[in-house]
Protein backbone atom coordinates (compact mmCIF):
# COMPACT_ATOMS: atom_id res chain seq x y z
CA UNK A 1 0.00 0.00 0.00
CA UNK A 2 1.52 3.29 -1.15
CA UNK A 3 0.13 6.81 -1.18
CA UNK A 4 -0.38 9.29 -4.00
CA UNK A 5 -1.29 12.95 -3.77
CA UNK A 6 -1.27 15.95 -6.07
CA UNK A 7 -2.45 19.37 -7.19
CA UNK A 8 -2.85 20.55 -10.77
CA UNK A 9 -3.95 23.98 -11.96
CA UNK A 10 -5.72 23.37 -15.26
CA UNK A 11 -6.57 27.06 -15.58
CA UNK A 12 -2.87 27.76 -15.91
CA UNK A 13 -2.52 29.91 -12.80
CA UNK A 14 0.53 29.05 -10.63
CA UNK A 15 -0.33 27.65 -7.19
CA UNK A 16 0.96 29.77 -4.31
CA UNK A 17 3.15 28.08 -1.67
CA UNK A 18 2.99 24.90 -3.74
CA UNK A 19 6.12 23.28 -2.29
CA UNK A 20 5.18 23.64 1.37
CA UNK A 21 1.60 22.52 0.66
CA UNK A 22 2.51 19.35 -1.26
CA UNK A 23 5.13 18.40 1.34
CA UNK A 24 2.51 18.65 4.07
CA UNK A 25 -0.08 16.73 2.06
CA UNK A 26 2.44 14.02 1.24
CA UNK A 27 3.47 13.67 4.89
CA UNK A 28 -0.16 12.90 5.75
CA UNK A 29 0.17 9.68 3.72
CA UNK A 30 3.42 8.53 5.30
CA UNK A 31 1.63 5.74 7.17
CA UNK A 32 0.73 4.21 3.79
CA UNK A 33 4.32 4.14 2.53
CA UNK A 34 6.97 4.24 5.25
CA UNK A 35 9.87 3.05 3.07
CA UNK A 36 10.29 6.06 0.79
CA UNK A 37 8.67 9.37 -0.07
CA UNK A 38 9.20 12.28 -2.40
CA UNK A 39 7.56 15.08 -4.35
CA UNK A 40 7.70 16.56 -7.85
CA UNK A 41 6.98 20.24 -8.48
CA UNK A 42 6.82 21.61 -12.01
CA UNK A 43 8.96 24.65 -12.77
CA UNK A 44 5.87 26.70 -13.61
CA UNK A 45 4.19 25.80 -10.28
CA UNK A 46 1.16 24.39 -12.08
CA UNK A 47 1.57 20.79 -10.94
CA UNK A 48 2.81 19.05 -7.80
CA UNK A 49 2.80 15.31 -7.19
CA UNK A 50 3.64 13.37 -4.05
CA UNK A 51 4.32 9.68 -3.47
CA UNK A 52 4.94 7.51 -0.41
CA UNK A 53 6.16 3.97 -1.04
CA UNK A 54 5.69 0.63 0.65
CA UNK A 55 8.28 -1.54 -1.09
CA UNK A 56 6.76 -4.71 -2.55
CA UNK A 57 8.58 -5.36 -5.82
CA UNK A 58 12.36 -4.83 -5.70
CA UNK A 59 12.19 -3.82 -2.02
CA UNK A 60 15.94 -3.15 -1.71
CA UNK A 61 15.87 -0.65 -4.55
CA UNK A 62 15.54 3.04 -3.74
CA UNK A 63 13.86 4.87 -6.60
CA UNK A 64 13.34 8.63 -6.95
CA UNK A 65 9.73 9.44 -6.10
CA UNK A 66 7.63 10.30 -7.99
CA UNK A 67 9.38 8.48 -10.81
CA UNK A 68 10.44 10.40 -13.94
CA UNK A 69 10.85 8.87 -17.38
CA UNK A 70 14.36 8.72 -18.83
CA UNK A 71 13.62 11.57 -21.24
CA UNK A 72 12.33 13.65 -18.28
CA UNK A 73 9.03 14.34 -20.10
CA UNK A 74 6.74 12.23 -17.89
CA UNK A 75 6.21 11.79 -14.15
CA UNK A 76 4.33 8.99 -12.38
CA UNK A 77 3.03 8.72 -8.83
CA UNK A 78 1.70 5.22 -8.30
CA UNK A 79 -0.14 3.14 -5.71
CA UNK A 80 -0.83 -0.51 -6.42
CA UNK A 81 0.69 -3.61 -7.94
CA UNK A 82 0.95 -4.73 -11.57
CA UNK A 83 0.83 -8.53 -11.43
CA UNK A 84 2.01 -9.14 -15.01
CA UNK A 85 4.80 -6.56 -14.96
CA UNK A 86 7.52 -9.10 -15.81
CA UNK A 87 5.91 -10.14 -19.09
CA UNK A 88 5.13 -6.50 -19.90
CA UNK A 89 8.75 -5.66 -19.20
CA UNK A 90 10.00 -8.29 -21.65
CA UNK A 91 7.74 -6.91 -24.38
CA UNK A 92 8.87 -3.35 -23.70
CA UNK A 93 12.51 -4.43 -23.89
CA UNK A 94 11.84 -5.84 -27.35
CA UNK A 95 10.57 -2.38 -28.28
CA UNK A 96 13.80 -0.75 -27.14
CA UNK A 97 13.03 0.20 -23.53
CA UNK A 98 15.82 -0.05 -20.96
CA UNK A 99 15.23 -0.48 -17.24
CA UNK A 100 17.22 0.48 -14.16
CA UNK A 101 15.11 -1.33 -11.55
CA UNK A 102 13.01 -4.45 -11.04
CA UNK A 103 9.96 -2.43 -9.97
CA UNK A 104 6.51 -2.56 -11.53
CA UNK A 105 6.44 1.24 -11.18
CA UNK A 106 9.14 1.64 -13.82
CA UNK A 107 7.36 -0.82 -16.13
CA UNK A 108 4.12 1.16 -15.81
CA UNK A 109 5.89 4.47 -16.48
CA UNK A 110 7.80 3.20 -19.52
CA UNK A 111 4.67 1.53 -20.92
CA UNK A 112 2.62 4.70 -20.57
CA UNK A 113 5.44 6.78 -22.06
CA UNK A 114 5.62 4.50 -25.10
CA UNK A 115 1.97 3.55 -25.68
CA UNK A 116 0.02 6.17 -23.70
CA UNK A 117 -3.41 5.07 -22.39
CA UNK A 118 -3.65 2.03 -24.68
CA UNK A 119 -1.13 0.43 -22.31
CA UNK A 120 -3.86 0.18 -19.67
CA UNK A 121 -5.56 -2.54 -21.70
CA UNK A 122 -2.54 -4.78 -21.10
CA UNK A 123 -2.41 -4.37 -17.32
CA UNK A 124 -3.36 -7.10 -14.89
CA UNK A 125 -3.33 -5.57 -11.45
CA UNK A 126 -4.71 -2.97 -9.09
CA UNK A 127 -3.77 0.68 -9.17
CA UNK A 128 -4.46 4.32 -8.56
CA UNK A 129 -1.99 6.63 -10.25
CA UNK A 130 -1.35 10.10 -11.61
CA UNK A 131 0.66 10.50 -14.81
CA UNK A 132 1.86 13.95 -15.83
CA UNK A 133 3.10 15.04 -19.26
CA UNK A 134 5.43 17.95 -18.51
CA UNK A 135 5.64 19.27 -22.09
CA UNK A 136 1.90 19.08 -22.79
CA UNK A 137 0.98 20.10 -19.23
CA UNK A 138 -1.49 17.23 -19.19
CA UNK A 139 -2.54 15.17 -16.16
CA UNK A 140 -4.11 11.71 -16.22
CA UNK A 141 -5.61 10.05 -13.15
CA UNK A 142 -6.51 6.36 -13.32
CA UNK A 143 -8.16 3.72 -11.13
CA UNK A 144 -8.16 -0.03 -11.76
CA UNK A 145 -11.10 -1.94 -13.20
CA UNK A 146 -12.31 -3.40 -9.89
CA UNK A 147 -11.56 -0.30 -7.85
CA UNK A 148 -9.18 -2.09 -5.47
CA UNK A 149 -7.19 1.10 -4.99
CA UNK A 150 -8.98 4.31 -4.05
CA UNK A 151 -8.45 7.74 -5.56
CA UNK A 152 -10.30 10.74 -4.13
CA UNK A 153 -10.40 14.17 -5.77
CA UNK A 154 -11.90 17.65 -5.58
CA UNK A 155 -12.19 20.33 -8.26
CA UNK A 156 -12.17 23.97 -7.11
CA UNK A 157 -11.03 27.31 -8.56
CA UNK A 158 -9.57 25.80 -11.71
CA UNK A 159 -7.59 23.18 -9.78
CA UNK A 160 -7.93 19.43 -9.27
CA UNK A 161 -6.65 18.07 -5.97
CA UNK A 162 -6.36 14.32 -5.46
CA UNK A 163 -5.09 11.77 -2.95
CA UNK A 164 -5.31 8.14 -1.85
CA UNK A 165 -7.27 9.30 1.21
CA UNK A 166 -9.53 12.30 1.84
CA UNK A 167 -7.42 13.85 4.63
CA UNK A 168 -4.86 15.68 2.41
CA UNK A 169 -7.69 17.06 0.29
CA UNK A 170 -9.53 18.28 3.40
CA UNK A 171 -6.32 19.98 4.52
CA UNK A 172 -6.07 21.83 1.18
CA UNK A 173 -9.74 22.79 1.16
CA UNK A 174 -9.31 24.24 4.65
CA UNK A 175 -6.37 26.32 3.40
CA UNK A 176 -8.63 27.64 0.64
CA UNK A 177 -11.34 28.29 3.26
CA UNK A 178 -13.78 26.13 1.35
CA UNK A 179 -16.96 24.99 3.08
CA UNK A 180 -16.93 21.27 3.84
CA UNK A 181 -20.63 20.56 3.46
CA UNK A 182 -21.86 17.16 4.54
CA UNK A 183 -23.36 14.97 1.82
CA UNK A 184 -26.69 14.00 3.40
CA UNK A 185 -27.49 11.43 0.70
CA UNK A 186 -24.19 9.66 1.40
CA UNK A 187 -24.97 9.52 5.11
CA UNK A 188 -28.33 7.87 4.40
CA UNK A 189 -26.72 5.48 1.94
CA UNK A 190 -24.06 4.57 4.51
CA UNK A 191 -26.71 3.82 7.13
CA UNK A 192 -28.64 1.47 4.86
CA UNK A 193 -25.94 0.05 2.57
CA UNK A 194 -22.72 0.56 4.60
CA UNK A 195 -21.23 2.78 1.93
CA UNK A 196 -21.61 6.05 0.07
CA UNK A 197 -23.24 6.35 -3.32
CA UNK A 198 -21.01 5.55 -6.29
CA UNK A 199 -18.35 8.18 -6.76
CA UNK A 200 -19.41 10.12 -3.67
CA UNK A 201 -18.03 10.63 -0.15
CA UNK A 202 -19.43 12.07 3.07
CA UNK A 203 -18.24 15.52 1.91
CA UNK A 204 -20.01 17.05 -1.09
CA UNK A 205 -16.92 18.61 -2.65
CA UNK A 206 -14.82 15.44 -2.46
CA UNK A 207 -15.49 12.71 -5.02
CA UNK A 208 -14.12 9.21 -5.52
CA UNK A 209 -12.97 8.16 -8.97
CA UNK A 210 -15.07 5.25 -10.19
CA UNK A 211 -13.44 1.90 -11.04
CA UNK A 212 -12.21 1.55 -14.61
CA UNK A 213 -12.16 5.31 -15.11
CA UNK A 214 -9.58 7.92 -16.01
CA UNK A 215 -9.71 11.66 -15.50
CA UNK A 216 -7.87 13.60 -18.18
CA UNK A 217 -7.14 17.32 -18.00
CA UNK A 218 -4.58 19.78 -19.31
CA UNK A 219 -4.00 23.50 -19.12
CA UNK A 220 -7.01 25.11 -20.76
CA UNK A 221 -9.19 21.97 -20.54
CA UNK A 222 -11.63 21.08 -17.78
CA UNK A 223 -11.17 17.62 -16.20
CA UNK A 224 -13.06 14.95 -18.11
CA UNK A 225 -13.87 11.48 -16.76
CA UNK A 226 -13.77 8.62 -19.25
CA UNK A 227 -14.38 4.88 -19.01
CA UNK A 228 -11.28 3.08 -20.26
CA UNK A 229 -12.55 -0.45 -19.73
CA UNK A 230 -15.77 -2.16 -18.69
CA UNK A 231 -16.08 -5.34 -16.68
CA UNK A 232 -17.91 -8.10 -18.57
CA UNK A 233 -18.63 -10.91 -16.08
CA UNK A 234 -21.00 -12.76 -18.41
CA UNK A 235 -18.28 -14.83 -20.05
CA UNK A 236 -17.19 -16.08 -16.63
CA UNK A 237 -20.74 -17.03 -15.71
CA UNK A 238 -21.00 -19.07 -18.92
CA UNK A 239 -17.57 -20.63 -18.42
CA UNK A 240 -18.14 -21.82 -14.85
CA UNK A 241 -21.67 -23.01 -15.57
CA UNK A 242 -20.07 -25.71 -17.76
CA UNK A 243 -18.16 -27.09 -14.75
CA UNK A 244 -14.73 -26.83 -16.42
CA UNK A 245 -11.89 -29.25 -15.74
CA UNK A 246 -8.65 -28.06 -14.11
CA UNK A 247 -6.94 -28.17 -17.50
CA UNK A 248 -9.64 -25.98 -19.07
CA UNK A 249 -9.52 -23.59 -16.13
CA UNK A 250 -5.76 -22.97 -16.24
CA UNK A 251 -5.71 -22.65 -20.02
CA UNK A 252 -8.63 -20.22 -20.24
Amino acid sequence: MCGVVGIFSFKGEPVKNLKSIILKMNSMLRHRGPDQEGVFISKDNLCALGNTRLSITDPKCKIPLPLKSKNKNFVLTFNGEIFNYKSLKRNLKHKGCNFNTETDTEVLLEGLSLENLSFLQKLDGMWAFAYYNIKKKELILSRDLLGERHLFYSIIDGQIIFASEPQPIIYYLNLKKEELDINQDSIISSMFFYGCEQGQTLIKSIKRLLPGRNIITKVGNEPKEILFKKLHPERWFDFFSKNPTNKEFFSY
